[in-house]
């Protein structure tokens, strides 16, 4: 919602709010809820098997696709400086 609202009223790099802490917010609300889905599990004898799938959905979907959000975001020229203080996914972490 915050980036719709930005994004009707003026252009440009999101750098408050959500996006202050973390370039990929959404990303990271998906993670969050997966990591619950995990944990709900994780006393059952196929625990591996939902960890396993979260792990290549991120290597093999979300990465790519941060980092092409990264690339078409560089046309900016606060991106660098933005991209220097801020978590990748995880904020105050990676």
């Amino acid at each position: 919602m915050q980036k719709f609202i930005y994004l009707k009223y003026q252009s440009g790099l999101i750098t408050d709010g959500f996006w202050k802490q973390c370039r990929h917010p959404n990303y990271f609300g998906e993670l969050l809820i997966y990591l619950s889905f995990v944990i709900m599990v994780i006393e059952t004898p196929l625990w591996w098997l939902p960890t396993l799938i979260l792990t290549l959905f991120i290597i093999a979907v979300w990465i790519p696709n941060m980092i092409k959000i990264d690339k078409s975001l560089s046309r900016f020229e606060e991106h660098k400086s933005y991209k220097e203080k801020t978590a990748f996914i995880i904020p105050y972490i990676l």
